[in-house]
Formats: structure tokens, sequence, C-alpha cells
């Protein structure tokens, strides 16, 4: 019996629980469901708008990388606007936080970013 059987005869089990992307780029290859994400740590993107909309930012952006501010679309771009950012910004404010415990959330940040960079 597949997964998608089982989901389909319980009517306590829906995939339109959990996050689209979620199942469409872990959970599912083509239409067959092999998993149901149990612990999800789905990841995003935060920054301040305060230094990013600012002029200052806006025009060393466009200086450095020739192309106004848009967020970063790989990890490279990502590393390139935390120093640009660490450059312009007052000593004291940070740009990237990261888990880092010695337990699994270390391993599970690692592997966000060597997925995004493969």
């Amino acid at each position: 019996m597949l997964l998608d059987d089982l989901i389909t005869d319980r009517s306590s089990v829906s995939l339109d629980n959990y996050i689209s992307s979620l199942i469409s780029e872990f959970a599912q290859i083509g239409r067959v469901t092999y998993l149901i994400p149990f612990w999800p740590y789905p990841h995003g993107i935060v920054y301040r708008t305060d230094i990013v909309e600012s002029p200052e930012f806006q025009k060393a952006y466009k200086e450095r990388f020739g192309r106004n501010w848009r967020e970063p679309q790989s990890i490279e771009e990502y590393a390139e606007v935390l120093e640009l950012a660490d450059e312009i910004t007052p000593p004291g404010i940070y740009g990237a936080a990261m888990q880092a415990a010695r337990i699994d959330p270390i391993v599970m940040e690692w592997l966000d970013f060597f997925i995004w960079t493969s």
C-alpha cells in the first residue's frame, strides 16, 4: 500500500496542513508522497528594512553589484549582502543569526546552506 492511499483513507490527515513547498520539495517525487514531515524546520531570510531600504545601503549596493537591491538569490549573494551591510552599519549592529547548538540545529542549519548551494 502506498502512503498516498493511507492519506486518502484517513480524513484526519491532509497534506494541505503543511507548507506546500515543504511537501513539493521534500515529501513528494512527482505525484507520489514518500513522507509526511514530522518536525519541519522551514527557514526564511529576515532582514532589517531600515538598513536595506536606506539610501546609503541602496547606493552602496548598486555601486557594488550594478543592480538595485533584491533579496539574495544564492548563498554567495547572501554572504555579499552581509559583508556590505557590515561595512555601512554602525558598530554593534549585526546582520545574521543562526542556531549553532551542539545538538542537531547546527547540522540542520549547515544542511540548509549546503542544499542551497548544490
